[in-house]
């Protein structure tokens, strides 16, 4: 199959001999034990970490991994040359990534995607001059049926040993049921707009069309006031006169009967006016209704994506102590790298100590209210032995909340 000459990458000449230099093995240089196990597993096509050899348990990075691949989030690891060092099952679906894909340029290997706002985001995290990851909306289309989705996509750049850049981490979200409810919210509010501005012209030309009949009314008014002057004089003259009278009698009547058509009118449309008024009233004040329910659900998102970095980089900053996040069910939701060396991603059971009756269950406790800092017994790298459990709830944003759960060996 050719290729165009735009899917080719334009290098320079340090580039070239950058791509023409021998490669390192991958694994070496990977940042950490964690993509080490994610990079193995992904070139070998797993989706789990095998059995490792003599029974021995999957470490804590090899669990992560596996829960990585089969993660709903993509993630795609690339070095400087934009070439794929590994990428779960996500990622493909989400850059429709086929065949192999280790080791191919991710710019060209990808499609139904921007690839120049993808390797744009990859050169900012490369370039080492981000203090925090930016996310950045993308659309991707379907080749097939041509339908739009909406990820995030974030770069966080990997450091080696010597601390400099050689590999990006791209993380993939798909976002497209927010970005179609902002944007629907955004067209309601637009459509409601025009309605008040319609009605509101609509309102002004009744206004007018009102003052118009007013001043012809005053002016009907101020004619029938002359007619009866006129009719006074007219009595006196001649039978002539008097035939004339009586005629212009007759027209003074038929013109009181309009003027009082054209009251009932004036009422009709004084009614009609304040009916729009109040109709203009009602939607100005839907509208803000919605501005605010659509900037209040910006706010709940905006507040549960800054509440989610700070967990996480609360977590990943308390490394001297197992520590984990529990939700409303008890279920682990986070937890740090320490608690995860000693009790991977499960909550520990736990016994008494011997020295007392058998306590109540901590995170029952602890749901319930209660702050609990008591010695149990657990089973840890095959024995038994004694750990102090510290646990407390705390309250989510959203309201649904959890527990702060410490477990480590007691002194």
């Amino acid at each position: 199959m050719l290729i165009p000459p735009s899917r080719f990458r334009d290098v320079g000449s340090s580039e070239r001999e950058r791509i023409a230099a021998p490669r390192a093995d991958r694994s070496d240089r990977a940042p950490n034990s964690a993509m080490n196990a994610i990079l193995a597993a992904t070139n070998r096509g797993a989706s789990a970490i095998p059995p490792r050899s003599g029974g021995a348990r999957p470490t804590a990075a090899e669990k992560l991994a596996a829960v990585l691949l089969e993660s709903s989030i993509g993630l795609v690891l690339v070095d400087r040359r934009y070439d794929i060092e590994a990428i779960n099952p996500a990622a493909r679906g989400f850059l429709n990534v086929h065949g192999i894909g280790i080791g191919e340029d991710l710019i060209h290997a990808i499609s139904g995607i921007s690839a120049a706002a993808v390797r744009a985001s990859i050169d900012a995290a490369l370039s080492g001059e981000q203090d925090v990851p930016q996310e950045h909306e993308l659309e991707l289309v379907d080749p097939l049926t041509d339908d739009a989705r909406y990820v995030a996509i974030t770069c966080v750049p990997q450091r080696g040993d010597d601390g400099a850049i050689d590999a990006v981490a791209i993380m993939i979200v798909e976002i497209t049921a927010q970005v179609r409810a902002r944007r629907e919210a955004e067209q309601a509010i637009t459509g409601l707009r025009a309605e008040v501005r319609e009605l509101g012209e609509k309102a002004d030309r009744l206004v007018h069309r009102h003052r118009a009949l007013v001043i012809a009314n005053d002016e009907l008014t101020n004619a029938n006031f002359d007619l009866r002057n006129n009719n006074e004089h007219l009595l006196i003259a001649a039978e002539e006169a008097a035939s004339a009278g009586e005629e212009i009698e007759t027209l003074n009547e038929e013109m009181q009967a309009t003027n009082e058509e054209l009251e009932t009118l004036n009422e009709e449309l004084q009614a009609t006016v304040e009916e729009l008024n109040a109709t203009n009233d009602e939607l100005e004040a839907r509208s803000v209704e919605f501005q605010d329910l659509a900037s209040a659900r910006e706010q709940q998102w905006m507040a549960a994506q800054r509440e989610r970095d700070r967990v996480l980089a609360a977590l990943n900053a308390v490394d001297d102590r197992p520590l984990a996040i529990l939700d409303a069910t008890g279920r682990l939701v986070h937890a740090n790298v320490r608690y995860t060396a000693l009790f991977g991603s499960a909550v520990p059971a736990l016994r008494g100590d011997g020295a007392q009756t058998p306590p109540a269950d901590p995170v029952a406790q602890a749901l319930a209210g209660r702050t609990v800092d008591d010695r149990f017994r657990a089973r840890l790298d095959g024995r038994e032995m004694h750990v102090r459990v510290r646990a407390r709830s705390f309250a989510g944003n959203d309201g649904a909340g959890g527990v702060m759960f410490w477990v480590e060996p007691a002194t």
